[in-house]
């Protein structure tokens, strides 16, 4: 899937599109959140290249390889960049995975509950799926209750990737 405007998705307040070479800058803001640097690890973006090197060899690989991974979150009435969250196809998992991230200032708002929601409705009608799975850092309160609100259920404790710690796997039936 070639970075593209045209939504993937859109809800009531949010449109949801693939991340381009101009989020750079965002991308490297959202990554050195320090909850992200706990939760999710530190990619160490330091710049726009960085940025930018960052989004050819995460999200458009992951666009080219699957035709999904994770998308701009926008505000339709600003079209302020409020987060990212999609739809991933690893190679390690056996289901789809929802995952999503928000910078502080976006937080508490109800932008990624909306924009999992939209996922959710898209992984269900659009690509036909039957079950999404969502992981995170045993830590991670905060999006452990998201994902509860979302109706997901905690399946445990599991090893992923190269991981020190075991993450939790939530699974929601759609």
């Amino acid at each position: 899937m070639p970075p593209t405007d045209s939504p993937i998705l859109q809800t009531k307040r949010l449109r949801l599109r693939t991340i381009a070479l101009r989020d750079a800058d965002f991308i490297v803001e959202l990554t050195q959140d320090p909850d992200w640097i706990q939760y999710v690890g530190n990619p160490n973006l330091q710049n726009t290249s960085d940025g930018e090197h960052f989004i050819l060899s995460r999200f458009h690989a992951a666009y080219e390889k699957t035709g999904l991974g994770l998308w701009m979150v926008e505000e339709i009435a600003s079209a302020e960049k409020l987060g990212i969250c999609g739809l991933i196809n690893r190679d390690s998992l056996e289901d789809i995975d929802l995952g999503f991230g928000f910078p502080k200032q976006h937080r508490r708002a109800g932008f990624a509950y909306e924009a999992s929601l939209g996922c959710l409705e898209y992984a269900k009608q659009t690509l036909g799926l039957s079950r999404v799975i969502a992981i995170t850092n045993k830590d991670n309160e905060a999006s452990g209750k998201l994902l509860e609100k979302l109706g997901f259920s905690l399946e445990g404790l599991f090893p992923f990737e190269q991981e020190k710690e075991k993450l939790r796997r939530f699974g929601l039936a759609l």
